[in-house]
């Protein structure tokens, strides 16, 4: 910034001021020029600003068993300084891990609960090390300590209000987040509350769990553009989360480009972080939305981008958020477009949650919702129901580096 202060306090006289304002224009001149001239530094020092890329390294298959061969969810863990790749066979109630360096199967653990078959199966779990991993079950309000054996060593019960906000069914998603840090589960709540309804934009969108004290605090809320009354449908409502090196917690909303930051229960910060590629904000649909008019929800959807998931990156400190793009809702042939067919970009956000890159990827190619951080790139999945590489014993998965641009 340039401040440009008063020589002098001319006198009021008729002479001396076409003087002075004669010696005085050259020197004011001559600030101008600096002031100039620094602007155009700091331009340049905006424009020489570190800017990243994804490059890409090779191709990792992991070899699947009969056992996880159906299933497209995998998560990303370090379990006693290891890499492992987990996902759930809900109808088996088993959990498997595999490695990325082996690309082969570590181990395999199956549960046995009481009560009807396909009552509270296993939807998520997360492990700190091979004696302490966390289950949450469908339909449930229950978490489950296990270890690598299958014996359950503890369970935690949530009631059904926390702080007077109603908690219900922690584990109603397939996409459900449960993250352990430093002694604290962070959970995801979904209330037994009807959908898109103003009580629905007022709860609670997420629980802490601090399991040395046994007590449960919930936090966050849905932006004000969800408020408002316009339906955006059910592709649209639901929201992502990660926590970083810090245990803040980001929040990130389909509709919305902001990233809203959480220190504990409190928000602290609210970003604006706006993809290249997707102009407008919650555009409003042209027809009202129920979320239960899955034809005209599937429409909208493919009609404009939205923000999906993120994922922390520890090893470099960074953020990946998924944005899709918009796509015809049919192809050529007249046949219909999946929302998992889209374009997409990466963007990559730093640890001041500035933009500093964002990289497109091609549609029908990737299956997206599986990008994982590893600590030797970012890992996305090649295995799309229409890219002709996939293989039903085989998640392959395409490594990506990050690298600065020069």
């Amino acid at each position: 910034m340039c401040i440009v202060k008063p020589l002098a306090t001319f006198k009021n006289n008729k002479t001396k001021p076409m003087k002075n304002k004669i010696y005085f224009l050259p020197f004011l001149l001559l600030i101008l020029i600096s002031c100039g001239n620094n602007r155009k530094k700091q331009t340049k020092l905006n424009s020489n600003k570190a800017h990243y890329t994804l490059k890409i390294q090779d191709t990792i298959p992991i070899h699947l068993n009969k056992n996880s061969a159906y299933n497209k969810n995998y998560t990303l863990q370090t379990i006693d300084t290891n890499e492992y790749i987990i996902t759930v066979n809900h109808d088996k109630n088993l959990v498997l891990f595999y490695s990325p360096v082996t690309r082969q199967i570590k181990k395999q653990i199956k549960y046995k609960f009481d009560g009807p078959k396909g009552v509270g199966t296993i939807l998520f779990a997360t492990a700190h090390n091979w004696d302490s991993i966390f289950l949450i079950r469908l339909h449930t309000n229950n978490i489950f300590l296990t270890d690598s054996s299958g014996k359950i060593k503890r369970r935690f019960e949530l009631s059904e209000t926390v702080q007077g906000n109603p908690i219900w069914n922690i584990a109603a998603s397939f996409a459900t987040l449960m993250v352990l840090y430093n002694n604290k589960l962070y959970l995801k709540n979904i209330p037994h509350i009807k959908v898109f309804t103003k009580a629905f934009w007022n709860i609670k969108l997420a629980l802490i769990y601090h399991l040395t004290d046994n007590k449960v605090y919930a936090y966050g809320n849905y932006p004000e553009i969800y408020k408002k009354g316009i339906n955006f449908g059910g592709y649209n409502y639901n929201y992502n989360r990660i926590i970083n090196k810090h245990g803040q917690s980001i929040f990130s909303f389909s509709m919305d480009n902001h990233l809203y930051v959480y220190n504990d229960t409190a928000l602290i910060k609210k970003v604006p972080v706006p993809s290249h590629y997707v102009k407008e904000d919650a555009p409003v649909p042209k027809k009202k939305l129920t979320g239960y008019n899955y034809e005209d929800d599937w429409l909208y959807d493919m009609s404009r981008g939205s923000y999906r998931w993120m994922v922390y990156d520890k090893y470099h400190n960074m953020i990946y958020r998924l944005v899709l793009h918009s796509m015809p809702a049919y192809d050529g042939e007249g046949n219909r477009n999946k929302w998992e067919d889209k374009p997409f970009s990466i963007q990559i956000i730093d640890s001041n949650f500035r933009l500093v890159g964002e990289v497109p990827f091609p549609g029908k190619t990737y299956y997206f919702r599986n990008i994982m951080a590893s600590k030797s790139g970012l890992l996305i999945s090649l295995s799309h129901d229409k890219n002709p590489i996939t293989e039903e014993n085989k998640l392959i998965l395409a490594r990506f580096k990050l690298v600065k641009k020069k």
